[in-house]
């Protein structure tokens, strides 16, 4: 579960390098430590996520505040080319993506906890003798109208 300046770099067009990166390797290792430490303060239990699934959120929240120490976080609108984005004052795209991420982990986390907890079990769970509808075995032959004493071919 550690991240490193190739996996900033696959995330962000951030790059991590002692001269002419967008930040340097100290504070590329100051700023994942508080990474770290803000993701088990603001999500608790986050480290019982699948460990790649935890190294996108240390990266995002890395890049969160790579963005905030380049001073851009109080804009609350941008524009690229033909699209443009709004967003709250002290928000990244980042932060965002964290988020919804987190999110989607608890919802789908609590969802099965959800679904072990209550036993839920399949309607046909206890059908004896694979006899799915119960109703009776329909006789296609009417045996009365059978003539015996004859075979026709």
């Amino acid at each position: 579960m550690t991240i490193d300046a190739t996996y900033i770099a696959t995330i962000s067009p951030f790059t991590v390098a002692d001269v002419g990166g967008t930040v340097t390797t100290t504070q590329f290792t100051s700023l994942s430590t508080i990474a770290a430490a803000r993701l088990a303060a603001t999500y608790p239990g986050i480290t019982s996520m699948t460990a790649t699934l935890y190294d996108y959120c240390h990266g995002l929240m890395t890049c969160h505040l790579i963005e905030a120490r380049k001073g851009t976080l109080e804009l609350t609108s941008e524009r690229y080319s033909e699209d443009s984005i709004s967003k709250n004052a002290g928000t990244s795209t980042y932060l965002l993506e964290l988020q919804k991420t987190v999110t989607e982990w608890q919802t789908s986390t609590s969802a099965t906890a959800n679904f072990r907890s209550k036993g839920v079990e399949r309607i046909d769970a206890n059908v004896g003798d694979l006899k799915m509808d119960q109703a009776d075995v329909p006789d296609f032959i009417d045996t009365d109208d059978i003539d015996t004493g004859s075979v026709v071919l």
